[in-house]
């Protein structure tokens, strides 16, 4: 599956693969979503810019990610987006282990320990700061621990 870069969003990513995943995971990593909010994509993408970004999306952003969806694009991949983007880094002065600890403590619900911080924070360098790849990884062992 092509995925065309989102100005605002996803300047510095590219797409790798799919993930499948249950309902119920999502509902884990986005709190506060019910199963009748995950048939409804555009009040997902609401969330998921909320919780992360804190702000509404743009109406192209919100466009954007409901169509990827309803193409097939799992909502934990479109968390993974976000979380990754470059409007979540800058929210932590681009340092990565502020956005590491911020977020773990969104995904998590919790802070890390600083154990898991360094091990997170060296994942990142081996994956040459990509932050989507990382957030991927991140996210899919966070389901898989739950």
């Amino acid at each position: 599956m092509s995925v065309e870069p989102h100005p605002n969003i996803l300047t510095d990513h590219v797409m790798h693969g799919r993930t499948l995943f249950a309902a119920l995971a999502v509902m884990l990593l986005a709190p506060g979503l019910g199963v009748a909010q995950l048939s409804d994509p555009s009040t997902y993408v609401r969330q998921i810019h909320k919780q992360f970004i804190t702000r509404e999306p743009t109406a192209y952003e919100l466009q954007y990610w409901v169509d990827q969806m309803n193409r097939g694009m799992p909502p934990r991949e479109v968390q993974a987006f976000v979380i990754s983007s470059e409007a979540y880094f800058n929210r932590y002065q681009r340092n990565a282990k502020s956005w590491i600890g911020a977020t773990f403590l969104q995904v998590e619900r919790r802070n890390p320990n600083p154990g898991e911080l360094d091990y997170w924070a060296d994942r990142l360098r081996s994956l040459n700061d990509n932050r989507l790849m990382w957030t991927k990884e991140f996210l899919r062992l966070s389901a898989d621990a739950t």
